[in-house]
């Protein structure tokens, strides 16, 4: 298991925020993706992630109040050459749905207030989650 919050701080601490109409352009604009990677975004319901998926699976999250993306290793090579990403701290994840992850949600909710975990710990486990869920508690 990995701790995300120390990634969270460095990506925080060393990287400049994306700004809101960056993502909008990325999103509106999906010719920027190869393929048949489709994006998924609900800005106006105050979704925190902007999702790239196939018909059957899932390829990215990107963050939209801290900039970092998660990324599946199959298809980092495609979304090298998006501007964004380059802007983006990536992470990359063999498998979204495996519990890697351990995080200190007290620790997280004062180093990361911008990006609110709204789930119980029944919900997540904060001591074995993965990426998915990790985008469910924090959507």
């Amino acid at each position: 298991m990995e701790n995300l919050l120390n990634i969270l701080k460095r990506v925080k601490s060393s990287y400049p925020t994306i700004e809101i109409s960056e993502i909008r352009d990325f999103y509106t604009t999906g010719s920027k993706v190869q393929g048949d990677i489709s994006l998924d975004w609900d800005e106006w319901s105050g979704e925190e992630w902007l999702s790239l998926m196939t018909s059957s699976e899932r390829v990215a999250i990107i963050g939209v109040k801290i900039p970092i993306a998660f990324i599946a290793s199959k298809f980092e090579d495609d979304l090298k050459f998006c501007e964004l990403m380059k802007k983006l701290f990536i992470v990359t994840i063999d498998d979204f749905d495996k519990e890697i992850w351990t995080i200190d949600l007290d620790e997280y909710r004062h180093n990361i207030p911008e990006l609110e975990w709204h789930v119980s710990e029944d919900a997540v486990n904060p001591n074995a989650f993965s990426t998915s869920e990790f985008w469910f508690a924090t959507i």
